[in-house]
Order: structure tokens, then sequence, then C-alpha cells
């Protein structure tokens, strides 16, 4: 069978990487619990929001350019984390700062980073623009790479609360 995905038109989010920190994303495919591939090998970015309480129970994995908003009010909990490695990259966004921003929450067991790579994997680079976001590594990094090759975790804005058991560079 085929599965359509639902979008969302003129999606708004906060960067603070750009001058006018207010920007408007024009079309966002509405994550699922069933959305486990984010993302295309293409040179496109491919835009997601969160607009409802969403919990995934099988791990993510993102290829190429994603960006994520997450909507103020609702939560994403990636409940096995979010695979980001090599050339791919993940960009967080939140709508508002404050108590009511977007949560995300990623999880992951031994040999996996919550929000990263796998063992021996390189990592991809994962920016986090803003949004309430919780990562636990369990017995290994909470954002970054796990006994791989480092990529660039890069932090704007938003609430971040990273546990792990690795303190190396090479994670978070």
């Amino acid at each position: 069978g085929i599965s359509l995905l639902s979008t969302q038109e003129k999606v708004s989010y906060i960067d603070p990487t750009k001058e006018q920190t207010k920007q408007t994303c024009d079309s966002a495919t509405v994550v699922t619990e069933t959305d486990t591939a984010w993302g295309a090998s293409d040179s496109q970015e491919h835009w997601y929001v969160v607009n409802s309480n969403v919990t995934i129970n099988t791990r993510v994995t993102v290829t190429g350019d994603v960006h994520l908003i997450l909507a103020d009010g609702c939560t994403l909990n990636a409940s096995q984390g979010i695979t980001v490695t090599g050339d791919n990259s993940l960009t967080i966004y939140g709508q508002s700062v404050g108590e009511g921003m977007g949560k995300l929450t990623a999880n992951a067991g031994w040999e996996r980073a919550a929000i990263g790579s796998e063992q021996f994997q390189a990592a991809g680079n994962i920016t986090i623009c803003g949004g309430n976001i919780t990562a636990a590594g369990g017995g290994s990094a909470a954002i970054g790479n796990v006994n791989g090759e480092a990529g660039t975790v890069t932090i704007y804005g938003g609430w971040v609360k990273a546990t792990g058991a690795y303190t190396d560079a090479d994670s978070v």
C-alpha cells in the first residue's frame, strides 16, 4: 500500500542563527508514530513538524539535510533515539522560548547515542536552535557519537539536558 504523508503549511519557528530570528517554513511533513525514516539522499532540505504528542517506538534514521520543528505545547518521544551519521544532518527548532516550547525526549541504550551515531559509526552534524531537549544515552553518549568519528554538535538555544556515560570530546 501507499502511505501518504500529511503536511502542514506555513510553520513558524525561531532560528537564532539568522538576523530575523522568526522564520517560516513553507511546508513541513507532520511527524507521526510510524515515521522512522526522515529525509532523503539528495541535496534538498527536508522539513518535519511535531504538532501533537507523538511517541515513536523504533529508532529514527536521518538521511540528508533534515530540519525538525517542535511546535509549542507538543512533545516527541523518540524512545529508541535518533540516528544521525556521516554526511547527514539534523537541525532542531522551537517555535518560542520558555515553559511552553515544544519538547523532544530521545533515549538510547548501550552502544548508541540518544541523538547521533551508533557504535563505531561516524556521527553526522547535529544543531539545536531551540526546544526543550532531553537526551539520555544510557551507557553511551547522549548527543554525538559512540567510539567513532565525531560530527559537529552545535547548540544555539533551547533547553538541553544530555546525560550519558561518556565525557570525551566526541560526545555531549
